[in-house]
Parts: structure tokens; sequence; C-alpha cells
């Protein structure tokens, strides 16, 4: 019977006022998808869903905000998120939001960076020559759409 296990919440649950960060990270370690809100006597006050966390999280930071993301390859023991951050502020833009994917076993990790700007092909020049290794870049369509254009009317007037 159920009574004879230990039933409590105490590995499990979350206190409400826990920040969202921390509730997000307790349920991936628990690896859970519902995460019950115990309150401080021990009294469930509710739960959660783990992707309501994570669609919370996207909608408060600015993860779905404006701006184009680069995902930069660096040797970790090299990475150096200020210099990064000076370069930024050198081509006027500013780091919005920023995570670190490591390798395990391998020394590589990927820096996934989000900029203030659409336009970040400066900054795409400048990690370059910085020596960073560029894996990709994400800039909102109707940006590259314009970029896509220009080459095209380039590429007309060139075979003229």
């Amino acid at each position: 019977p159920l009574a004879e296990l230990d039933l409590t919440l105490d590995d499990f649950s979350v206190d409400p006022q826990i920040p969202l960060i921390s509730a997000i990270k307790h349920a991936v370690k628990k690896e859970l998808s519902l995460l019950p809100v115990v309150d401080e006597n021990g009294i469930l006050q509710g739960y959660v869903k783990t992707i309501q966390l994570w669609e919370d999280f996207a909608k408060h930071s600015s993860f779905l905000g404006d701006g184009s993301w680069i995902v930069v390859r660096v040797n970790q023991r090299d990475y150096q998120l200020s210099e990064i951050a000076q370069l930024a502020e050198a081509h006027d833009m500013h780091i919005v939001f920023q995570f670190v994917q490591p390798y395990e076993g391998l020394s590589d990790m990927d820096i996934y960076l989000k900029f203030s700007k659409q336009d970040i092909s400066s900054m795409i020049q400048g990690l370059q020559r910085y020596g960073y290794r560029i894996i990709r870049s994400i800039q909102p369509k109707n940006f590259q759409d314009s970029w896509n254009d220009r080459f095209d009317e380039l590429m007309r007037f060139l075979s003229i």
C-alpha cells in the first residue's frame, strides 16, 4: 500500500517565492514535467508545468525581443565575455542575452550571443578579426531580405 511509502514532496517541491531561473534549474535537475509548489508549512499550493516556466522565462527575458544572434565557438580557456562586450560596444551595440553550451569531453564550447541591433555584419567581421569562429548568425528575416534584395540588384547591375 501507498501508506508504507515515503510520500514527501521535499526533494521535488519549491517555495512559491523561488526565483524563476532557480525553479527551472530545479525542474530540469530532477527531470520533472510538473513542479509542486509548497509553502513554508509544507502545504501544497499548486503546481506549475515545466514548459510554463520556460515560456515565462522566454517572455520576460530579452530572448524573444528584437535583435540578432551570433553563435561563436571558442576554447573554454580562451573565453572572455568582457572582450566580446567591448567589441560590441565599439560597434555601437550591446549583448542583451547570452548563454554558453559546453561540450562534454571537449575543450570547445559554443557561445550564443544576442545583440541589440539587427545589422550585425560589422560585429561578425570584428569577431572574426579577433579570431572567433562564427558558427552561425541569425538575423530577422526582413533584414536578411533587404540585404538579399540589394545583392540581387548588384548582380543585375554587374550583368549589364
